[in-house]
């Protein structure tokens, strides 16, 4: 009856979800508030064997409660920007550093090589934090004073939107394109800042990758394998990896 009224549609895909079934079932439900509504008030319902039972009434009184679906808007409201951040560091899809200083402020120094957000919002070089995790981010991840000096220098060109920067290409692919790409199509103007800025925007934020491995070393190294050597091991887990790839 239910697949009937939300036509054919689904409240709960656990086995399509890799996380947040909670979250994503409540926002299921709410998207079809209007199609449970209609079918706990339709004539089919309340003739059903179903409609007298204790708990399907109880059902029935929660699902016609306004604050039922008040209190499901409050709680995808709370949690919404968490399962953002969540699916974001999670996801395999392009590397999410560039992004995710909209959802966390600690990767201030991906925010600001992320052309998308960079260009979209003026004075951001202003913004004391931003350019703080910007240059402590540079001191510890360039090794030497020398090339420091020069992705300073060059800091200015991506500022000002200079050479290829504000080419009409690179413009409206800002947002078609991942940062890390981009930089790559249209960062050799400034060479030390092109290979810093991929640098940063490559950086994972998840260990999904490596737990997938480890458990298929854990998988080999057992108890009655545990003599195997690392060259051995290092075998095995490629072979593993590639026969489930092919």
């Amino acid at each position: 009856m239910m697949r009937r009224y939300t036509g054919h549609k689904e409240l709960l895909k656990p086995t399509t979800t890799r996380f947040a079934t909670s979250f994503i079932t409540l926002s299921s439900i709410y998207d079809q508030k209007d199609c449970l509504r209609k079918m706990f008030t339709s004539q089919e319902w309340i003739s059903s064997k179903w409609a007298k039972e204790i708990e399907r009434k109880n059902v029935t009184q929660i699902v016609l409660m306004p604050t039922f679906w008040t209190s499901i808007v409050y709680s995808l409201k709370v949690a919404s920007p968490l399962v953002r951040v969540l699916k974001l560091v999670d996801g395999e899809r392009r590397p999410p550093m560039g992004y995710i200083y909209e959802a966390m402020e600690r990767a201030k120094f991906g925010h600001f090589f992320n052309p998308e957000y960079f260009y979209s919002k003026p004075n951001i070089e202003q913004d004391e934090e931003v350019m703080d995790g910007l240059y402590q981010c540079i001191e510890r991840l360039v090794p030497t004073t020398e090339v420091q000096d020069k992705i300073s220098l060059e800091l200015s060109r991506y500022m000002k939107t200079g050479g290829l920067f504000g080419s009409s290409i690179a413009v409206r692919q800002i947002k078609s394109r991942a940062p890390a790409d981009w930089w790559f199509a249209y960062g050799s103007t400034t060479p030390n800042l092109q290979k810093f800025a991929i640098k940063v925007l490559s950086l994972t934020c998840s260990a999904s990758g490596c737990e997938r491995n480890w458990s298929v070393f854990e998988h080999l190294h057992s108890k009655k394998r545990n003599w195997l050597t690392q060259y051995r091991l290092n075998d095995l887990v490629f072979i593993k990896c590639n026969r489930a790839l092919k």
